[in-house]
């Protein structure tokens, strides 16, 4: 398998409420060429709107940390592929396993929850190529895959030839998917700078449902051009799920369950101490309400972990950076025992929250004049953020009148016309013409003749001629704005039309386009080729 991440190329609305960038994490069968595995997370910088006021002493209060693919997201993906992923509601029944190529009489009979799956192949990973990011080179991933028995092979740098097919994926996820979401940028920096006033964005979790029912319908579904019979040639071409089916005939499939305590080891590792009051982490208490001084956290309650190898006498506690909400905390007494903690106001938020949010309730309890070493400083960062939650709940203002009800007797209004999706909305119709304008010859300027001893390369560098002394000017040519019709094309142009040509193309759209393709070429993990 293959697992790598990447800019989906969307707008949606964050956490936080304001729009961001998305990035897609991806496992991928090099086999079957299935998506196993899938997660989107918003790309959240960690400098947002207006500069914050500064503290007394202090040039500024801390900011939240931005947000994006962590390596507990990589590390529960490889979880996920290792059992069947239910149906969410609100699927089209056709997402359903029984309603797909999977072999789904054989798998039912081996494994009960496929009833309710859905058709997305269950693997297991033995070998999984990774790249040298930080999401992945981490110690999170890499206890994870060794808690599952994965092997790890990690991809020379800068040679996207390693993970060609995980890149080759994300191209035609991007050109089958990512083009048809409304706030689509593209990777040119023309369009991705546009402003996206009075676009609707999605939300992230309103898109990820939206990209797991395309996987499931669309590109398990899909014929590949890698997915042929080598036996006869003359067969059509396999689709994901098909091959999946195939590979099933001769390996079998076998079931594996996973509960809590499986999906624990995976998490993010903490060393802490446990007082009176409970555990102490990021500036929140987390406590087992339980009276038994044998059970719950009160074994654990002023001791000193007799494991003192790392931690220096604390305790290992694991911990869910999207769900901060509970804490575990490992138990030496048995194998795989966890004890659970809960975050002793949580009550007080009742809705899921994460560590961004956290952060960010936390700089606005500061620049309200709060201090981390009041007594009630968790309480009043648990206030900000429920009210923080409330605040995203109800969505951005709306202005202008309210909406008419209709009284169930007047006859319904005529729907309203849908909004058609334009890149360039915004810009001066007037910059631009169906056709770009003519370019004009270059105005001929006769300069004096170099003097004799002169240097060559000076004179090149100054724009003169050493055997002519002829200056060449452009003082027609401005800055071109974009050319709509290139719009409609989302490829680069060929490797052979670019050599053909004389020159490089003079519009800014052009340009743009030629830089990224060379790039492209150069990396060697082009959209253009096959997975080679």
């Amino acid at each position: 398998m293959q697992i790598d991440s990447t800019d989906l190329d969307v707008w949606v609305m964050g956490d936080d409420g304001q729009p961001a960038r998305v990035e897609l994490t991806v496992v991928v069968d090099v086999a079957t060429r299935s998506i196993l595995a899938a997660v989107l997370r918003p790309k959240q910088p960690a400098k947002r709107g207006k500069k914050r006021p500064g503290g007394a002493g202090k040039s500024e209060l801390p900011r939240p940390r931005g947000r994006a693919t962590k390596a507990v997201d990589a590390s529960l993906l490889l979880a996920q592929c290792m059992v069947p992923v239910p149906m969410r509601p609100g699927h089209d029944p056709a997402v359903l396993a029984s309603a797909s190529d999977l072999p789904y009489e054989e798998l039912l009979a081996l494994d009960p929850r496929f009833a309710h799956a859905a058709a997305r192949p269950v693997i297991i990973p033995d070998l999984i190529v990774i790249d040298h990011g930080t999401v992945f080179a981490g110690r999170t991933f890499f206890d994870a895959c060794a808690y599952l028995g994965i092997s790890v092979r990690p991809a020379r740098k800068r040679t996207g030839r390693d993970k060609a097919i995980v890149e080759r994926t994300f191209g035609s996820i991007k050109s089958g998917f990512s083009q048809y979401v409304n706030s689509y940028t593209g990777k040119d920096p023309v369009r991705v700078r546009r402003s996206i006033d009075g676009l609707e964005l999605w939300t992230v979790a309103e898109l990820d449902d939206k990209l797991q029912q395309w996987i499931a319908l669309e590109w398990q579904n899909h014929p590949h051009l890698e997915l042929f019979d080598p036996r006869d040639a003359y067969l059509p071409d396999h689709s994901p799920n098909q091959m999946y089916r195939a590979l099933v005939e001769i390996d079998g499939y076998l079931p594996i369950p996973m509960g809590e305590t499986d999906y624990v080891p995976l998490l993010p590792t903490a060393w802490v101490g446990v007082s009176a009051q409970g555990i102490r982490f990021r500036n929140r208490t987390y406590d087992n309400p339980e009276r038994d001084p044998e059970k719950g956290l009160n074994p654990f309650r002023g001791v000193r972990c007799p494991l003192r190898r790392r931690g220096k006498g604390g305790w290992e506690m694991r911990y869910n950076p999207n769900d901060p909400s509970r804490v575990w905390l490992r138990d030496p007494s048995g194998e795989n025992a966890w004890v659970e903690a809960v975050w002793v106001h949580q009550e007080r938020i009742g809705s899921p929250w994460t560590e961004y949010l956290w952060d960010i309730a936390k700089a606005l309890y500061l620049e309200r004049g709060g201090s981390l070493k009041d007594l009630e400083a968790e309480r009043a960062i648990a206030d900000a953020l429920a009210d923080l939650l409330e605040e995203l709940g109800r969505g951005p203002a709306r202005t202008g009148a309210q909406p008419r009800v209709p009284d169930g007797y007047a006859p319904l209004p005529p729907a309203a016309p849908r909004k058609r999706f334009d890149p360039y909305a915004g810009r001066d119709p007037s910059l631009w013409a169906p056709n770009p304008p003519a370019v004009s010859a270059p105005v001929q300027v006769q300069a004096a003749a170099p003097a004799a001893g002169a240097d060559p390369l000076a004179l090149e560098a100054a724009g003169l001629s050493p055997a002519a002394g002829s200056v060449r000017l452009d003082w027609v040519q401005g800055p071109l704005a974009p050319d709509p019709l290139l719009g409609a094309s989302e490829n680069p142009w060929p490797a052979t039309a670019r050599s053909a040509q004389q020159g490089r193309r003079e519009d800014l759209q052009g340009r743009y386009r030629e830089v990224f393709a060379d790039l492209d070429d150069e990396q060697g993990n082009g959209e253009r080729g096959g997975d080679g």
